[in-house]
């Protein structure tokens, strides 16, 4: 409990003068300064409280919501991206961006990036992962896998590490790749 000169009382939970290194009659100031800010605040708040209660909204998800792809869009993008992704399979390529798979088939990558999000309710990491798990569950199925460590096999389906690829083949598959590997050899292909 701090007593002010102004006869008001302020209580500290966790903090005291001396822990502040403030001295009481600083610190006094300091919050006879913080409730008038506080109180100007909340005036103004209450005066335009549409604007002070507003929602805030999420730059990242706010723009593939607010624009609409045509149905014609949808079917052209649909189909570029069918035809890239099984020629020239981009997802096992480095760090392959959203920018670079926008150019690659000739689209703005806003408008892919909306493509993805509300057509395939999907990230862009996430459509690229499912290609991956799919193209690492065929190498592992045909044999090729069985002399790469989980680094190697990472590597070779795009992804930058194993533990990437562990928590995507887990995402996508219920299993971990160790696992699947194992039901493989056993003959059971879950």
């Amino acid at each position: 409990m701090l007593n002010c000169n102004h006869k008001q009382q302020h209580t500290f939970t966790s903090y005291s003068p001396t822990l502040l290194r403030i001295s009481p009659g600083k610190l006094c100031s300091l919050l006879h300064a913080l409730a008038s800010v506080t109180n100007h605040i909340k005036s103004y708040s209450m005066q335009h409280q549409s604007l002070a209660f507003a929602p805030e909204t999420d730059k990242r998800t706010s723009s593939f919501n607010e624009h609409v792809l045509s149905p014609e869009k949808v079917s052209d993008i649909t189909e570029r991206l069918k035809k890239f992704m099984f020629s020239e399979k981009p997802y096992l390529r480095y760090r392959y961006t959203i920018k670079s798979l926008a150019d690659d088939i000739q689209v703005q990558a806003y408008l892919l990036s909306a493509y993805l999000n509300q057509e395939k309710r999907l990230r862009f990491t996430d459509y690229l992962n499912q290609f991956r798990i799919e193209y690492c569950e065929n190498i592992i199925q045909e044999g090729l896998a069985n002399d790469l460590n989980m680094k190697g096999l990472a590597l070779i389906c795009g992804f930058q590490n194993r533990n990437t690829l562990t928590s995507a083949f887990k995402k996508f598959t219920g299993l971990t790749p160790s696992r699947y590997t194992k039901s493989v050899r056993l003959g059971i292909i879950p």
